[in-house]
Order: C-alpha cells, then structure tokens, then sequence
C-alpha cells in the first residue's frame, strides 16, 4: 500500500476527514486508509513537546513517505514550505491543495510551489482533494509504493 504524508497546519484538524484515527496514532506508526493507501505522518507529538521528537517524527514520515498530499489553509504556513521543499528534494511527488479562498491568497507569494509541483489546485474541501491526489499521484511514481527507505 502506498504512504502518504499529509503536510499542513495541524489546526484545525482537516486530517480527521481522510483518517479518522489520526490524532491518537502513535508516533511512528502508520495506519491504513479505507482507500488502500497508509497514513505514514505527521504524528501528534504528545507532552511534553520537544523540537527534536518533532523533527525526528517529521523527518521520518517524510523520509518513508511515497506521495505528499499538503492541504494549504494558510499562507503563513511556513513549516509546510519547508515539508514541501524537502519532498521535492528527495523525489516525491506533491500535490498541493486547499480550500479555493485560502490557496488563491497563497498562490502569488507561492511562485516557486507552483513552478515546482505539478499539481496544485484549489479545492471545494479536502476530501474532494483528497481524491482529485489519489488519481494524480497513482500515476507517479519515481519507484513502486512501499520500497522507500525504511518502508
């Protein structure tokens, strides 16, 4: 099954939609979409909070990610430009998505998104970009789903 990380702001809690579950997962650990594909992050990182359990949890869901699906509800969301570049860095494919208001905002000062992820869109919700993603990224790979490292 292929592993997605889904990039955003935590709140409000658009993951709830695609994965029930999400927000009690444990670090680390991924579970199965009714759709076929894993939700492989990020995880809640639960009290006491530390940068270095975020970063560590953060760079593991992206390292064995095959896909991004990013839902973009803000345009200061500066720690998903980060997620987003590094995806692209290490050769994933990237979608980027958000509610139409909220991306058209985004869009001009996010030239470069653009220029660099082949799918983004405005979207009416995030389930709906949720599917649009699936048929999108599918058809992507830069390596069969699951054969990333430490998949």
């Amino acid at each position: 099954m292929p592993r997605v990380y889904m990039a955003g702001k935590m709140l409000p809690d658009w993951r709830q939609q695609l994965v029930p579950e999400w927000s009690k997962v444990p670090l680390g650990q991924v579970v199965p979409m009714r759709d076929g594909w894993t939700y492989g992050g990020p995880w809640v990182v639960p009290p006491p909070r530390h940068h270095g359990d975020a970063l560590r949890q953060w760079r593991e869901g992206l390292e064995r990610a095959d896909a991004v699906f990013c839902w973009v509800t803000d345009v200061r969301a500066f720690n998903t430009l980060v997620e987003i570049g590094a995806a692209l860095a290490w050769g994933l494919p990237v979608g980027v998505y958000g509610p139409a208001t909220d991306l058209q905002q985004a869009l001009p000062e996010w030239w470069l998104v653009q220029a660099l992820c082949p799918d983004v869109a405005p979207m009416p919700s995030v389930v709906d970009a949720w599917e649009r993603f699936r048929a999108w990224a599918g058809t992507r790979w830069a390596r069969p789903p699951g054969l990333r490292q430490g998949a």
